[in-house]
């Protein structure tokens, strides 16, 4: 469960980061059918550099008891001075602390791309060596080879290579894995990746292949559409559901985006032919504009302290109260007009925000006394 939530969307994520339009959280829902009720599952929180590099995602996941979001894991990532990835940190919580559970370190080559990834993990109170990859590129600088390595009794042995094929346009056209003996050389091809192209350099098709003694054998495709402006807009996924060499339907994602062309919600539908079943999605909240942050500065919570109930000064109608504690641990209360009963709650001092369909606010601190 740990890292599900992150990895669910994780694909697609990146189309996010790449906007102009930074989301500070996403909130996780799911539901059995297309018609019943959204249930909250998880909530996604992100920090950025000074330079807009994403910092740290933190995961809540929803207590089933009590419904409560409580921390459970984050990703955490460093730069250096040109503000480059040098590692990746994947944290759990466990009795209200942060413990360290995997960590990718990257060097970079004269060219400033990456040459190097050290995966590590956490065991026994020091960092233990796993996995190595080293990358090479072409005359193009893209990536064209990457000799991977496994850490045993004490050295680095090479067990599997990678290779990169693109066409004359810079697109990766074919993405294939091989084994490899102790001296590099190639034993056989083990998996492979297949992409096409629409006219605007857009991905239309991914197709992923594995080698049996049988032969090349496809178990997951997907296809991707697009809006009239070229921004994706939907993605579906087939896959080999009964071992049967078929590829079925197992899912398909819908994207909305707001008017300033920022993501607002994916949303994963699945199929009848899928063991999931049901429908999941991720809703996205935003940075707020330079107007919207000084209307942010009058939305004050009183009375502070508070005991039982509290007031959100510029809320009308519906929405959420979200109170974080000292542990991480992220507390929903429902809004009707302003108004929250958070007489549940334990005494201490919170981290306030407040939701209302796309639109994330700041509310300060906010102390409970009891």
């Amino acid at each position: 469960m740990q890292r599900t939530l992150l990895l669910l969307f994780g694909f697609f994520l990146s189309l996010i980061f790449l906007q102009a339009q930074k989301p500070v959280q996403a909130l996780y829902e799911t539901r059995g059918s297309d018609t019943g009720p959204w249930n909250n599952a998880g909530l996604l929180e992100y920090t950025y550099t000074p330079a807009d590099s994403l910092e740290t995602a933190l995961l809540h996941s929803v207590d089933p008891l009590t419904g409560i979001f409580q921390p459970q894991g984050k990703d955490t990532y460093t730069f250096d001075s040109q503000n480059r990835k040098t590692s990746w940190t994947y944290s759990s919580m466990q009795q209200n602390n942060w413990v360290d559970m995997h960590r990718e370190l990257y060097t970079y080559n004269a060219n400033g791309l990456v040459s190097n990834m050290y995966h590590q993990s956490y065991i026994a109170g020091s960092w233990s060596e796993g996995l190595r990859h080293d990358y090479q590129y072409d005359q193009n600088q893209q990536k064209a080879y990457t000799r991977k390595y496994t850490y045993t009794a004490g050295n680095w042995m090479e067990n599997a290579s990678e290779f990169f094929i693109y066409d004359g346009a810079g697109n990766l056209i074919k993405r294939m894995d091989t084994y490899t003996d102790t001296l590099g050389n190639i034993i056989d091809s083990s998996f492979r990746e297949s992409y096409t192209y629409t006219l605007q350099n857009k991905i239309k098709t991914r197709l992923i292949e594995s080698k049996s003694s049988g032969g090349w054998t496809a178990f997951e495709k997907y296809e991707y559409s697009y809006t009239p402006g070229d921004i994706l807009s939907m993605v579906r996924k087939q896959a080999d559901l009964n071992s049967d060499l078929i590829l079925e339907d197992e899912y398909t994602i819908h994207y909305t985006y707001n008017a300033d062309g920022s993501l607002h919600q994916e949303t994963r539908v699945y199929s009848t032919e899928s063991p999931v079943g049901g429908e999941q999605r991720l809703t996205y909240f935003y940075n707020l504009s330079n107007e919207e942050e000084a209307l942010e500065k009058v939305l004050t919570v009183y009375p502070n302290p508070a005991t039982e109930l509290v007031q959100v000064d510029g809320i009308t109608g519906n929405a959420t109260l979200l109170l974080s504690d000292l542990y991480g641990r992220t507390f929903q209360f429902s809004l009707h007009n302003g108004r929250a009963d958070v007489s549940t709650l334990a005494a201490g001092m919170y981290i306030v925000r407040i939701q209302q369909k796309e639109q994330s606010y700041n509310g300060g601190k906010l102390i409970i006394a009891r």
